[in-house]
């Protein structure tokens, strides 16, 4: 997806299993909780992201194939667009975890965010 290799998939895979193994818990953010590990999991794969998208703009044009990395990128530098890098770079997160995470688990990430923030539930109640 996005044309890294084992060694940095692993890494991903890492960073992904720290977000997850955290997420459900009692959010206090205080080093050694596994909340804090969680948000760091999560800070350290937008990092690597972050760095995957800046070596791909330099290799730009040079590369044979393209991947789910360029279209996004692609659809950031079209001006008419409205995908913004930071939106891409969420975007890109979401698919690395959905394809990482079940799809249980994902439902249940969900209903926790919904209980935790009444206003979004009640705003997807009202739309059609």
């Amino acid at each position: 997806m996005l044309g890294c290799t084992e060694e940095i998939a692993l890494e991903f895979r890492k960073h992904y299993k720290a977000f997850m193994d955290g997420f459900l818990c009692f959010p206090i953010n205080l080093p050694r909780t596994a909340f804090h590990a969680s948000l760091q999991g999560r800070k350290n794969a937008m990092k690597m992201i972050k760095d995957i998208v800046k070596e791909r703009r330099l290799l730009k044009g040079k590369r044979k194939e393209r991947d789910f990395l360029d279209h996004i990128l692609g659809e950031v530098a079209n001006e008419e667009e409205i995908l913004t890098e930071e939106t891409a770079l969420s975007t890109i997160f979401a698919v690395l975890f959905a394809a990482f995470e079940t799809t249980s688990a994902a439902i249940a990430l969900g209903f926790k965010f919904l209980n935790a923030h009444p206003h979004v539930l009640t705003q997807l109640m009202v739309r059609p």
